[in-house]
């Protein structure tokens, strides 16, 4: 809640007149630059001479809703005819290239080979084999026969037939089942239990 304003309370307080404030004396401070307005007010003129409100052009202009039926096949456009496919275009296609491609080939076919020209020297004569070279005679050396004190004897034929290995057949020996009995604790006996060992 603010303060109540008494009329007359300066006189009631000894006072002469109303206190009023010390006046302050503006002073003018002069910018280094000329001030430039930011934003310009521009008032638009909306009436003419007589009165009248001057009516704008519309700001958006759009097309009229199309038109349509609840009904099945509901469309804004009429349904479209029937159009058959040439399916077997794609191959019209391809051969109108092939013969195109073959219109642009040469009579003789394309041969990768290069033509032989003539040197100034052969390979012989780079290679100083154009004199004839004497013949060289082969000497044909023979490795001399293995001679041993004991004629070579091959291992024996295998074994064959019933039990041909090192060993005998072992034993047949049946593997015994193993059942577990489990002991149910009698009342008023303590259960006997190994001690806990630790594996350290």
């Amino acid at each position: 809640m603010g303060r109540l304003t008494v009329k007359d309370g300066h006189l009631k307080a000894g006072h002469d007149k109303v206190f009023k404030p010390a006046k302050t004396v503006p002073e003018k401070v002069k910018a280094p630059y000329e001030h430039v307005t930011e934003l310009v007010d521009v008032k638009k003129k909306i009436r003419d001479e007589e009165g009248k409100v001057i009516i704008a052009p519309r700001n958006m202009v759009t097309n009229p809703p199309k038109r349509g039926t609840q009904y099945k096949q509901t469309t804004f456009s009429p349904i479209p005819s029937f159009m058959p496919d040439d399916y077997n275009y794609p191959r019209i296609v391809a051969r109108k290239e092939f013969e195109a491609a073959k219109l642009l080939l040469q009579e003789k076919p394309f041969s990768h080979r290069v033509r032989t020209t003539d040197v100034f020297n052969s390979g012989k004569m780079v290679f100083g084999e154009d004199v004839p070279m004497p013949v060289r005679n082969l000497r044909i050396t023979t490795a001399p026969a293995m001679v041993q004190e004991v004629p070579f004897k091959g291992p024996g034929p295998a074994r064959s037939g019933f039990r041909c290995t090192f060993e005998n057949f072992p034993v047949y020996m049946p593997d015994p089942l193993k059942f577990t009995q489990r002991i149910r604790p009698v009342e008023g006996e303590e259960e006997q239990r190994r001690p806990f060992r630790n594996s350290t």
